[in-house]
């Protein structure tokens, strides 16, 4: 995990908001129980604090998801207009486009959990999404579907 107790530590970091304590708390409670030795910490906060590449679940996840590319896709570009962009509204944007598509939530949240946080599991995917804020979630969302 990355040094954030200096800005020199991780500018990108301390550019989403690591500077805060608060912030840093609310991390904490979103990945709540999961921690359950040391290393834990790494595995689910490090999406956090720098780009991550999907481990082969995740990735695996991703390359499924491929007849969903135009969904995955236009949900990015809502999020990236989405105000607030708050968990409660993500959550809503995510079931609303689903039921659009007539796909299952969870045919779409998968893949965004894998391409974001790298992993096939981890902490509440909206809580997460409104931590890292619109601009963090889109870029790392771009990068599979642009």
């Amino acid at each position: 995990m990355p040094d954030v107790s200096s800005p020199s530590g991780n500018r990108r970091a301390w550019r989403r908001g690591a500077k805060d304590i608060g912030w840093l708390e609310k991390v904490v409670e979103v990945v709540g129980d999961r921690v359950k030795v040391l290393p834990d910490v790494c595995t689910y906060t490090e999406f956090f604090f720098r780009d991550v590449e999907p481990d082969a679940k995740a990735a695996k996840l991703i390359a499924k998801a491929e007849p969903l590319t135009d969904l995955l896709r236009r949900l990015r570009e809502k999020m990236e207009s989405l105000d607030p962009f708050s968990g409660e509204a993500i959550e809503g944007l995510i079931r609303a486009e689903a039921e659009a598509a007539e796909v299952g939530v969870g045919k779409i949240v998968q893949p965004l959990r894998a391409a974001v946080m790298g992993r096939k599991v981890g902490p509440g995917l909206f809580e997460s999404f409104e931590l890292l804020g619109r601009d963090g979630v889109t870029e790392k969302l771009r990068r599979f579907w642009p």
